[in-house]
């Protein structure tokens, strides 16, 4: 018998190559994959990480890609994956749950054999006070919802800790829907409340208020199962807001509760049913005139009919005997 065999050496990344920084806009990287290969792409610590892969091997067994999801997990995809990760834990020492390992086997690969990561990773910042006066602009639109609370008193919705206690109905909600979060921490983010006064045309009152909050999905990983939810994410959210709006407004004392737009005409706008109102009142008094009008004429037949009669010229009074007069179309004459 006569093996041969050879030991190649693994290929790897050059120093510096494999950082993925941090960026306002999504950024690409690749590489051409060789046999035998392990490229080791690290991000630093960060609180959301967006990562898209995308691997080109002859087959699914030639290689796979792990992305790093932290606490010792990672995801495992011979083809692409495209993820969105929350992780508040900012601790660098530990560089693989912040990074994205591609491995390729003892395995011939074709000149095209390439790997593409897309990545954003957002720049921890400092906390902030409430004292913000626009709503921060959301990373992706459609996983990111404005809500309106109409009709408080703005300083005691603030007061009574409200935005918190909006942000764990969202997390609640999302939590009975996915099967597999709940036991961590309220992934659910919520951009500076905002008074809205002036956007939504209110008066002064101060019991007339209006605070927007801008809801942040984000966080909320893409891999999570959600069975219960069938389209988008913040479509599922929007649907149950408004499901539960007249209850979540009585529990803040306010009037109305509104998601997308504070302003748009609908059933539950106030001064709809105020209009709609007057109209039927117009209707029901006039079916009412009509109505007595009818029954006092069936009451008193002729009557309106006799006192509307005219006569075109008054009768004159007789005179003298009747025998020397005659009357001729309705006057007397003396022959």
């Amino acid at each position: 018998m006569k093996v041969e065999y050879s030991c190649l050496k693994r290929t790897t990344l050059g120093p510096g190559e494999g950082l993925l920084d941090y960026s306002n806009a999504p950024k690409e990287t690749g590489n051409s994959v060789v046999p035998h290969a392990t490229y080791v792409y690290r991000t630093h610590g960060t609180t959301l990480r967006q990562i898209e892969v995308n691997l080109d091997l002859p087959s699914p067994v030639s290689g796979f890609a792990a992305v790093g999801l932290g606490d010792g997990r990672f995801m495992i995809t011979s083809k692409s994956l495209n993820l969105t990760i929350h992780n508040p834990n900012l601790d660098n020492t530990s560089w693989a749950q912040n990074s994205v390992q591609v491995v390729s086997l003892n395995t011939e690969m074709k000149d095209s054999s390439r790997v593409d990561i897309v990545h954003l990773l957002k720049r921890p910042e400092a906390p902030s006070t409430t004292t913000t006066t626009t709503t921060e602009k959301p990373i992706h639109p459609d996983q990111f919802l404005e809500v309106y609370v109409l009709i408080v008193n703005e300083e005691d919705f603030v007061a009574n800790k409200n935005e918190e206690k909006f942000r764990n109905v969202v997390w609640e909600i999302f939590t009975e829907a996915c099967t597999d979060i709940g036991t961590e921490e309220n992934l659910v983010e919520l951009d500076s409340s905002i008074f809205c006064k002036k956007e939504c045309d209110l008066t002064n009152d101060p019991a007339r208020g209006c605070v927007k909050m801008g809801v942040h999905l984000e966080g909320i990983p893409e891999v999570a199962s959600c069975p219960a939810i069938h389209g988008s994410r913040v479509d599922y959210l929007r649907q149950k807001l408004e499901d539960r709006a007249s209850d979540l407004a009585s529990s803040y004392g306010a009037g109305r509760l509104t998601v997308d737009s504070c302003t748009a005409i609908t059933w539950k706008t106030e001064w709809v049913w105020v209009a709609v109102g007057l109209v039927l009142f117009g209707i029901l008094m006039a079916g009412l005139v009509l109505f007595c009008r009818g029954r006092f004429r069936r009451r008193t037949p002729g009557l309106l009919e006799d006192m509307d009669v005219v006569d075109d010229e008054p009768q004159m009074a007789m005179t003298g005997n009747k025998q020397h007069f005659e009357v001729i179309n309705g006057y007397e004459n003396e022959y």
